[in-house]
């Protein structure tokens, strides 16, 4: 800068040419080269300018050269209402001012840029005192404050509350997030693409962006999963003006952000047009996508969690009432259940189990006690246990005949069968009381067909439900009949005298209408040999 300033042609600037400046001007400038850190000079009335080689990487392109011998109000147009008063200020009360990270926003590169600054105004003085020149130490801020912002956007984006909700209503609540960042996120926009078809699921620009996704490759940066930057949006779309900037969002950044429950998730974020689309941007963007695929995919996981524990414990309520319920039947069934070890010592029964014994004994009082010495003469009966449980055959019975206890001879129907922790599982009940009176029943049957055989008393069996008859062979052959005839009324009716037809068949419908023993009349019936005979 200083082989610049002196081949300036000053001689065409108010100050006029080198060799007529006051000395505090000649100093100041070399001052100024001479410092590492960034200054700037206003200088007299028209505020013409100096500044030193640390100050020019601040100017970018559109301002370096132009700004050195420049008339202060020329250069800085776009920001004179904010700086002018301040060197005013410093101009005329003398009082130096200081900031710390304020956003001064500057033409450079092309566009009016975003840039934040931390800066001093001071006054410079002559001999008597009077501020002749406004200098200026700053420093950009720009990349940390911008930074700094950038890292607050990506901590918000989290999950608020944990109200149950679908992905779609939580991802439009994760890029709400990205409205607080307005500065660097203009315009956000999430998209599931499901089945080669993109749906807008959330948004930040307050314009209506509903069919904005069919004018955007939205379905083919979900199909390559490869970023996207578009640059002529105001052409795809026409004008997209969002807060904080007047100027329209000219470029959009899509980029591919994960598949989440089987669908594709696409983020379309607009770029600050205040702001130059470098590395940096480019790689928030990515965070951005990213940070909030990985909420989804882990308030998916929370949810599938959930949702396999609430089901685990539907389960076990089932389980725990099913158990319940089974250890209530098992408890009052109607027959004796025990487990046995393999030692053939009780480890649990019920308390019908205890009723089969001489002695007296309740399920507490069975435990640990061995078959051997609960059942007299259980020689057999533990032979089959022991098969049971060696060679794990199940055994059923169903008329165990069993003599030993001492109400004598007793019958039971009883099953074992082996567990898979080794022991038996015993279930029994005692029929001797079914089975004695089946076989006084049977007895009893015998004798009375030996009796009608030898008086030659025919029987029949009439079935009100169906109608069907059955006729016992001595009734047949009392009455005459064939042996291999119809087993029904009308073929007996058929067979009675007429005289006496009519009677009988109310005789018979009495019997079925009122389900009340009758006797019915004789009367006369001719058999398969054309004999007639008295029936009664």
């Amino acid at each position: 800068m200083a082989e610049l300033i002196r081949r300036f042609a000053w001689e065409k600037t108010q100050l006029g040419a080198i060799q007529s400046w006051p000395d505090e001007l000649i100093t100041t400038v070399n001052l100024l080269l001479e410092s590492g850190f960034p200054m700037f000079l206003w200088w007299g009335e028209e505020r013409i300018q100096f500044y030193n080689d640390a100050y020019r990487p601040c100017l970018r392109e559109g301002k370096h050269p132009a700004a050195l011998g420049q008339r202060g109000e020329e250069c800085w147009q776009e920001i004179w209402p904010i700086i002018g008063p301040e060197i005013e200020r410093v101009r005329l009360g003398g009082d130096s001012i200081w900031y710390e990270n304020r956003l001064v926003p500057i033409f450079r590169n092309g566009r009016i840029e975003e840039v934040f600054w931390t800066y001093s105004y001071s006054p410079v003085r002559d001999r008597e005192g009077r501020v002749e020149g406004v200098i200026v130490v700053c420093n950009e801020t720009t990349e940390q404050v911008i930074g700094e912002r950038r890292l607050r956007t990506l901590l918000g984006i989290e999950v608020g509350s944990r109200q149950e909700r679908s992905a779609a209503e939580l991802a439009k609540e994760l890029v709400g997030t990205l409205a607080e960042n307005r500065a660097d996120i203009p315009l956000a926009l999430l998209y599931r693409v499901e089945e080669g078809e993109a749906r807008l699921v959330g948004q930040t620009c307050r314009n209506p962006m509903q069919e904005l996704g069919a004018k955007l490759p939205i379905v083919k940066v979900a199909e390559r999963q490869e970023p996207v930057l578009l640059e002529d949006l105001r052409t795809r779309v026409g004008e997209v003006i969002c807060e904080p900037w007047p100027e329209a969002v000219e470029a959009i950044h899509l980029q591919p952000s994960g598949k989440v429950q089987g669908a594709e998730y696409v983020l379309a974020l607009g770029v600050s047009p205040r702001l130059t689309f470098d590395g940096n941007y480019a790689n928030f963007f990515h965070l951005v996508g990213n940070r909030i695929c990985g909420v989804l995919e882990s308030e998916a996981s929370h949810e599938e969690r959930r949702a396999a524990e609430e089901q685990r414990m539907r389960l076990l309520d089932t389980v725990t009432e099913q158990s319940e319920l089974m250890a209530s039947i098992v408890e009052n069934a109607p027959a004796g259940i025990a487990v046995l070890d393999g030692e053939l010592r009780v480890k649990w029964c019920n308390p019908f189990f205890g009723d089969f014994f001489d002695a007296p004994w309740t399920s507490a009082t069975l435990i640990g006690m061995k078959l051997a010495e609960l059942v007299p003469h259980s020689e057999e009966i533990i032979r089959i246990m022991e098969r049971v449980r060696d060679m794990n055959e199940p055994f059923t019975t169903g008329e165990y005949e069993h003599v030993g206890f001492k109400r004598g001879t007793t019958y039971w129907q009883w099953s074992l069968s082996r567990l898979a922790t080794g022991d038996i599982l015993n279930v029994s009940s005692e029929v001797t009381e079914q089975v004695v009176a089946r076989r006084k029943l049977e007895a009893f049957s015998e004798r009375l067909h030996l009796a009608q055989k030898a008086a030659r008393l025919g029987t029949f069996y009439w079935h009100l439900w169906t109608g069907s008859v059955e006729w016992s062979v001595e009734f047949r052959e009392v009455v005459g009949f064939d042996q291999m005839g119809a087993a029904e009324w009308e073929y007996y009716i058929a067979r009675v005298h007429p005289q006496d037809r009519e009677r009988l068949r109310r005789e018979l419908a009495t019997v079925a209408e009122q389900g009340e023993a009758l006797q019915i009349h004789d009367h006369r019936v001719s058999g398969a040999d054309g004999r007639e005979r008295w029936e009664m």
